[in-house]
């Protein structure tokens, strides 16, 4: 992730945090234009996870926030300020595009 950052010159515009998400949202200050989700597909906080991300201020207006997940897993077509704009399927994944 890092190597491809470099090669599009965002290095320095990205973060990238490599930890359980469970223990990294509280201490995310928000104000993203991009957010990429690939959680675990176990993972069964998704509400929670997707809740805290359609909070006011961590996503910022006109964001886009992409959520990878198993598919048949329910997801919520609004999150906060999310409104979920695509969703598609690719084999047991599935992707969902979320816009403020």
């Amino acid at each position: 992730i890092h190597d491809n950052l470099d090669d599009m010159s965002l290095a320095g515009k990205s973060r990238v945090y490599r930890a359980k998400v469970e223990s990294v949202l509280g201490r995310l200050v928000g104000g993203y234009d991009l957010v990429f989700s690939d959680p675990p597909y176990r993972l069964d906080v998704w509400d929670e996870l997707m809740g805290a991300v359609g909070e006011r201020g961590f996503v910022n207006e006109g964001g886009v926030v992409v959520l990878e997940y198993r598919f048949g897993t329910e997801v919520s077509e609004t999150y906060g300020v999310l409104k979920q704009d695509m969703n598609r399927r690719y084999g047991d994944t599935a992707i969902a595009v979320y816009r403020t």
